[in-house]
């Protein structure tokens, strides 16, 4: 009596590198999307919109979200202690009061402003704030639930379905 053993084969589509940097491709630019959305939410509330721009490098399979806003650049890095001094005019106009709309280690902004009286100065010390380093939550964020992996998995299992 023999007993044959034969490994049963599935028959596997050819899988090509241009396949694989096209679902690369595709997953960068849903991640990127879904850092631009997390990087909205942290101006969501404000008065001033600030635009994030996504730019693609094909050639080397990456992608960075940013914007140039001078204000968020003061929000996300912080600020040391500094004078303020009135331009063209002779004293500074403000609200005795001020709550702010982001918080460090939060990356949602929510809602604050101004309120109270109104103050007149010919200057101030702004104690400088703290920064938000929101970029830095964000990648914490988007490694810690594995974004990336989850949608380059994903893309990559339709784009395979369509080969059977």
């Amino acid at each position: 009596m023999e007993i044959k053993f034969a490994p049963i084969i599935p028959t596997i589509p050819k899988f090509t590198e241009l396949d694989l940097a096209y679902v690369a491709n595709q997953a960068l630019t849903e991640f990127a999307r879904e850092v631009k959305d997390e990087l909205d939410s942290t101006t969501e509330t404000w008065k001033k919109p600030v635009k994030f721009i996504i730019r693609y490098d094909r050639a080397n399979h990456s992608v960075r979200v940013f914007t140039n806003d001078e204000i968020y650049g003061y929000v996300n890095e912080g600020t040391a202690p500094h004078a303020i001094a009135p331009i063209g005019a002779k004293t500074l106009k403000f609200k005795s009061g001020y709550r702010a709309k982001t918080m460090p280690g939060r990356i949602k902004a929510t809602s604050g402003g101004k309120f109270g009286d109104n103050i007149f100065a010919t200057g101030v010390w702004h104690p400088g704030i703290k920064g938000r380093h929101f970029s830095g939550l964000i990648y914490q964020k988007m490694i810690q639930t594995g974004r990336f992996n989850k949608i380059f998995g994903n893309l990559l299992t339709n784009y395979l379905k369509r080969w059977k």
